[in-house]
């Protein structure tokens, strides 16, 4: 790359003098952008998708436009995850070898890929180890990793299975006492159900739970009626036998059950408003 005697700051200084790697350089002039003025008004989402362009050059670039004064304001939240599932595979830093072997394994999206197991990809014979050492090293650079665990969601963009769990559970769980049943039909604690809702971490065993059990309940083929659960119904037994005899004793002795069971049952109705 040649000099320019344009000085540091000028808004319109060509991007040689920013002295960057060639295949950053060749990336943002293959894609028109030959100053620095064009590489601050184009979003870091567009950037990214060049071809050929991951995070390492990202890094770079950014660093250098800091070292010189620009106040670029990168967004430091992590980038939509939905997106970069999305995106073609000739669109992250594979070559075009490389992207023909993906095609015959019948993968065309970055989703895809991340969702195979490297002894799946190992069986077809042009992808050797090598060629996966690449593939894992572009998707750690897009924060992915082989043998994750997504599904297609609903909208048609691969996510995270536990994310897709946790805001189907948001739109479904309106009251807390959908929440407290679900969690009962479910073998959960309340409380973990909640912190899982929040998007708290869960231990590996919790996580496990939620994929193998919650989905089974989430069934759109049988909708989740948590009245016709077990705790539900006691609950409901135990207000109307109060009701009915205005004694707790009274109410215990009808329904075969301690007078300490029955005033929890009473006060965990008043907490769920029913």
């Amino acid at each position: 790359m040649d000099g320019n005697s344009a000085a540091p700051g000028t808004p319109n200084l060509p991007i040689e003098r920013l002295n960057l790697p060639p295949r950053a350089y060749r990336c943002l002039k293959s894609a028109g952008l030959h100053t620095v003025e064009s590489v601050l008004r184009t979003p870091l989402a567009d950037i990214l998708a060049l071809r050929n362009f991951g995070a390492g050059s990202m890094k770079i670039l950014a660093r250098v436009l800091r070292r010189m004064g620009y106040r670029w304001q990168i967004d430091r939240r992590p980038p939509d995850l939905a997106a970069i599932l999305g995106m073609d595979i000739a669109q992250v830093g594979f070559s075009d070898t490389l992207v023909e072997c993906l095609h015959l394994a019948q993968i065309e999206r970055v989703g895809e890929l991340a969702t195979r197991q490297a002894r799946d990809l190992l069986r077809y014979p042009q992808i050797g180890p090598r060629r996966l050492k690449i593939i894992r090293h572009v998707l750690n650079d897009l924060g992915l990793d082989l043998g994750m665990d997504l599904i297609l969601s609903d909208a048609g963009r691969w996510v995270d299975r536990l994310d897709h769990i946790r805001e189907t559970l948001r739109a479904r769980l309106k009251t807390p006492a959908d929440e407290f049943f679900f969690a009962q039909a479910a073998g959960l604690r309340h409380r973990t159900l909640k912190k899982f809702l929040g998007g708290d971490r869960l231990t590996a065993f919790v996580r496990d739970k939620f994929k193998s059990i919650v989905p089974r309940l989430l069934d759109p083929e049988t909708p989740f009626d948590w009245k016709k659960h077990k705790p539900y119904r006691e609950l409901m037994r135990a207000k109307s036998a109060y009701e009915e005899t205005g004694s707790l004793k009274r109410a215990a002795r009808k329904l075969g059950m301690s007078h300490e069971k029955i005033r929890i049952l009473l006060k965990l109705g008043a907490t769920l408003r029913l």
